[in-house]
């Protein structure tokens, strides 16, 4: 009967071993979890890296935006400006480069162009990065005393321009989008939630 006694401790001490390698091998917060009934089941609650969500007139957008540039271009300055434009999209140039050369190529036409190239940009991290450099460079500019190597009457303009233009970011991506398609691509994160797609 002695041996009953010394039966439950044993016992005891078993188990607190096994735990205790267990929170060694996995790490604390794996090995514990939460709390049962506290399980996160849902894939609409994990996090997602979103891609970027073309709006519905993207091409045609896209093909616009390009014929403008044509026309306000030479040829030399539509080669130097897709180049330096390839560059920022593949990580090569960071936003505030780009901005820099893209606004020296385009000048005056900075303020046409420059919203459009932010909302088609099919990278929400290269469009935020864009946006914030350029509201670092409104903010720069508009507050600065001009130098003597720019026109401040065309720099001026630009900032007042681009900061009428109304960005809006979504809430749940943060793609940088127009007013116009701020609703329509809240509606597509409401059919993701509703109808999510199944990952095989």
């Amino acid at each position: 009967m002695w041996w009953r006694a010394l039966q439950f401790p044993t016992c005891f001490v078993c188990f607190a071993a096994i735990v205790l390698i267990r929170l060694l091998r996995l790490g604390y917060e794996e090995a514990v979890g939460p709390p049962p009934g506290l399980t996160v089941r849902s894939p609409s609650l994990i996090a997602v890296e979103h891609r970027y969500d073309r709006p519905h007139n993207f091409d045609d957008r896209n093909r616009l935006l390009f014929k403008t540039l044509d026309h306000r271009l030479s040829a030399v300055q539509l080669d130097k400006f897709k180049a330096v434009s390839g560059a920022f999209r593949k990580g090569e140039r960071d936003a505030d480069e780009y901005l820099a050369e893209i606004s020296a190529l385009l000048g005056e036409r900075l303020a046409e162009t420059l919203p459009e190239l932010i909302c088609l940009l099919p990278d929400i991290q290269r469009q935020r990065d864009l946006l914030q450099a350029y509201e670092k460079f409104a903010d720069h500019h508009a507050g600065a005393r001009p130098k003597k190597s720019w026109n401040p009457a065309s720099t001026d303009f630009t900032v007042k321009a681009v900061r009428a233009f109304r960005f809006r970011l979504c809430p749940t991506c943060g793609q940088v989008l127009t007013d116009a398609d701020f609703n329509p691509h809240l509606g597509t994160h409401h059919l993701q939630d509703e109808f999510p797609t199944l990952e095989s």
